[in-house]
């Protein structure tokens, strides 16, 4: 299911961290192996290396993954990785070489860069900037992961509780997978509702200049319909807003022979329109057809003939 989730969300996506989440939790299922041939073979060291490589190689994906959502410098997250790394093959190399016996000592010792990179999934958990359910999840889940690990050497001679540390370490790396991808859903989710609100913002500053805007403005879409209705146009049709945008055609408020389907790219023409009571008054009126995001605009800037007349004549 945490593979599933992970895959639909890097689909989705395409973030390069969910797709080494996606490694990291392949790495981890591969691991499964080698675990149930201990069961078998439990001093079978080529076994047992088999199973603390593939461990330590899901942690170190997971971790890379964790790094890049946290927004880390890649530099850092190279060397951190390329010093666990190291330190994996040399205690590796040297107990394979001086074949060294299997106790909870050299176990503890083995699982050192296991432990050091579990320890780092905790701190990039906390170096995401941006705090949210995924991240809580991601905390708890990792730092549970680190204590069962730490736990788990010192059940040896308990196999009862050995078994049941080991199958909460299994659990945990699945949850991991899917707080990380909770965190992405979260992250997609913020920056939908960041570009609604900025674009509800931008259309509250339209509507504002063009309620405070001298000449009536109104906007229809390619047939005619009215989207917008400015508090001028309210002022002098007698109309709110709610009455007829939407809802009126732009011919309706012309008394005259006016045809919107008619208008070119650019048109000027003198007209009567009709108000609310009926009562109709010249005006001088620019339209001009504008196209966006394969949509088609037509802007309407009228000035009544009288206030038109008047203005010149207080000039001269």
């Amino acid at each position: 299911m945490a593979l599933a989730g992970l895959g639909v969300s890097y689909f989705n996506a395409k973030k390069g961290y969910i797709l080494l989440a996606c490694f990291a939790v392949v790495v981890e299922i591969l691991r499964q192996i080698p675990d149930f041939l201990l069961v078998d073979h439990p001093d079978s060291y080529p076994v047992l290396l088999a199973s603390s490589a593939l461990q330590f190689v899901a942690s170190a994906i997971f971790l890379a993954a964790l790094l890049q959502l946290a927004g880390k410098p890649r530099r850092h997250g190279q060397a951190l990785l390329g010093l666990f790394t190291l330190l994996f093959l040399s205690i590796s190399a040297y107990e394979y070489l001086a074949e060294v016996a299997y106790t909870v000592a050299t176990w503890y010792v083995s699982s050192i860069p296991v432990l050091l990179t579990t320890a780092a999934l905790f701190w990039a958990s906390w170096s995401i900037a941006t705090p949210s359910s995924g991240r809580n999840l991601l905390l708890l889940s990792s730092l549970t992961l680190f204590v069962a690990r730490a736990w788990l050497p010192a059940t040896l001679e308990s196999l009862d509780l050995l078994y049941l540390i080991y199958y909460m370490e299994v659990l945990m790396f699945p949850i991991m997978a899917m707080a990380l991808n909770l965190t992405e859903v979260e992250a997609t989710h913020g920056k939908v509702q960041a570009l609604l609100k900025k674009q509800t913002q931008s259309e509250k500053d339209l509507q504002f200049i063009l309620d405070n805007s001298l000449d009536i403005t109104l906007i229809a879409d390619n047939v005619g319909l009215l989207l917008s209705w400015n508090k001028r146009a309210e002022g002098v049709f007698g109309y709110d807003a709610n009455q007829v945008v939407g809802k009126y055609h732009i011919d309706e408020l012309f008394a005259g022979n006016y045809w919107h389907k008619n208008a070119t790219e650019f048109n000027e023409f003198e007209a009567l329109m009709e108000n609310v009571d009926g009562g109709t008054f010249p005006v001088k009126a620019r339209m001009r057809t504008v196209h966006k995001d394969d949509e088609t605009y037509s802007i309407y800037v009228i000035n009544e003939e009288t206030e038109a007349k008047a203005q010149i004549s207080a000039a001269k």
